[in-house]
């Protein structure tokens, strides 16, 4: 896969996406439609699929409640005012006595950054794929936060039921700014189609949508957000890029190697849960592992030899072959070597695979995590399914799940000249600096290995701002923490408590 021809040097940045991409395209939520409406240039001037609404009742958060799905296109236009392309949205919207005036509204969006809200939608939305019934079709999802706050699941342009009108409008959209103001247009526009010009906004974004979430909250100008949700953010990219120079990576890591460790049983864990072993490990990351990589090649042997033992204590990889490495612990050298014969995977490092299996394969193919399970129907055969007989919508075409083309010709350079490493930390900083008032949730696996937890974490640390702005949580999960019901419930309450803190909301 060669996304960045014709821009070299920024290669290595993106590295870090391939497990993301893999975590749609390989598995049950991935299956795509025929090539013909998968030619992501294809030009498609159909009439626009006009909002749909239809009436629903569920018990969501212990709460009987009613509410509405409106789900259609919103027309997006071009500099000059023209049509150029359209997103697609799926808004849920309570409809009985908890749906009082200035309701609080979420803006969901996945990653990719080809990705549909697909994986959010069947995660924390009012429907979800049962996990016990994966040839069945979609049922409701008790832990919804639905009872305190309606939710907008938004598809970008080039997924879903999305389309473009001419055949060189993907790159007014297709990249990290562009990206951005799209998603600025399309929830003036929500906002405005809807009545809801007043109301609290909210932005989530996963993975990439991470990325996607604080890009626009950077570049808002005349819309107020009131706070923001990032799981399993991409945030900083040198995160996940293993090069000279760079040791941003093997600290970020380092906590995650250790409970993965523990968790197969090859350090012992002694009695201490998971999150102990996480957070004593990102305690001596922090400080003792921080300064002997610090040092480079100026640290004592004795020093380094000591330090590779303590490594080799809390990842269960030989001594030597840390020390010789200058203690940098490589994630796919710990992938293959951690188990014998096994190698574990990277979005979630619970699940492993025959090494054999996966040795001679490409990322993002050599992640046994990408597909845990690997049986079902796929989430777009699912939500055509949902969107024609339980919506009424009639979209004339499949429901497109990722865009790997799209990933190949998003622009990366549109960054604010912020290079070598991609980084929103900086629109981040500018977003809490304009508002003093807006807070930020943060949210991530501990087994997560492709956008581990600590490197949100750290850049979290380097906003100039009261660390109580930020609500950081670690979960027993992998990248997809809400495929786990203990994890989507902890997910939906905090949802829940966090809309609550910041704007007084109350169900009823």
């Amino acid at each position: 896969m060669t996304p960045m021809t014709g821009r070299p040097g920024l290669a290595p940045l993106l590295a870090p996406l391939l497990p993301l991409f893999a975590l749609l395209v390989s598995s049950p939520l991935a299956a795509q439609p025929a090539p013909g409406w998968f030619d992501p240039t294809r030009v498609d001037t159909a009439p626009l699929i006009e909002p749909v609404r239809s009436h629903h009742a569920g018990t969501f958060g212990d709460q009987d409640i009613t509410y509405d799905v409106v789900a259609g296109e919103m027309l997006l236009s071009a500099e000059d005012g023209a049509p150029a392309a359209t997103m697609f949205t799926t808004a849920y919207l309570r409809t009985d006595a908890g749906a009082g005036k200035n309701r609080p509204v979420l803006f969901l969006f996945n990653g990719g950054p080809g990705a549909s809200s697909s994986p959010l939608h069947l995660g924390i939305g009012p429907v979800r794929r049962p996990a016990d019934d994966p040839e069945g079709g979609l049922a409701p999802n008790p832990l919804s936060p639905i009872d305190t706050v309606d939710m907008v699941f938004v598809d970008p342009v080039g997924t879903g039921y999305t389309r473009l009108f001419t055949e060189d409008a993907g790159g007014a959209f297709w990249g990290i700014t562009q990206d951005a103001d799209a998603v600025l247009q399309l929830i003036g526009n929500w906002l405005e189609r809807h009545d809801r010009q007043g109301d609290p906004v909210f932005l989530m974004g996963e993975s990439y949508g991470g990325t996607r979430v604080v890009a626009t909250a950077g570049r808002a100008e005349s819309i107020r957000f009131s706070g923001l949700f990032l799981l399993s953010p991409a945030l900083d990219f040198s995160a996940g890029s293993e090069v000279v120079g760079n040791n941003l990576p093997y600290i970020a890591l380092l906590p995650s190697l250790a409970a993965t460790a523990a968790y197969h049983g090859v350090v012992d864990a002694a009695g201490r849960s998971a999150a102990a072993i996480f957070d004593q490990a990102a305690g001596f990351a922090l400080s003792d592992y921080a300064a002997a990589l610090y040092q480079g090649n100026t640290i004592a042997a004795p020093d380094k030899a000591q330090m590779a033992q303590q490594l080799a204590d809390l990842t269960g990889m030989d001594g030597d072959a840390i020390f010789e490495a200058n203690l940098r612990i490589d994630r796919s050298d710990f992938a293959d070597r951690l188990l014998e014969g096994q190698r574990v995977g990277r979005l979630d490092a619970r699940v492993t695979g025959p090494i054999e299996a996966y040795r001679d394969k490409r990322p993002p193919g050599n992640d046994p995590s990408m597909a845990p399970g690997g049986e079902g129907r796929s989430s777009g055969e699912l939500l055509d399914e949902y969107f024609t007989d339980q919506l009424g919508i009639d979209a004339g075409r499949p429901y497109r799940t990722l865009n790997l083309h799209l990933n190949g010709q998003w622009d990366w350079g549109g960054n604010g000249g912020y290079l070598p490493y991609l980084s929103v930390a900086p629109q981040l900083q500018a977003a809490m600096d304009a508002d003093p008032d807006l807070h930020v949730w943060i949210g991530g696996g501990i087994y997560d290995l492709a956008t581990p937890i600590m490197a949100a974490r750290y850049v979290a640390s380097q906003i100039d701002t009261d660390p109580a702005r930020f609500s950081i949580r670690g979960f027993e999960g992998g990248h997809s923490t809400f495929d786990h019901e203990d994890s989507r419930r902890a997910i939906c309450d905090d949802i829940r408590a966090f809309v609550r803190a910041r704007t007084g909301a109350v169900t009823h």
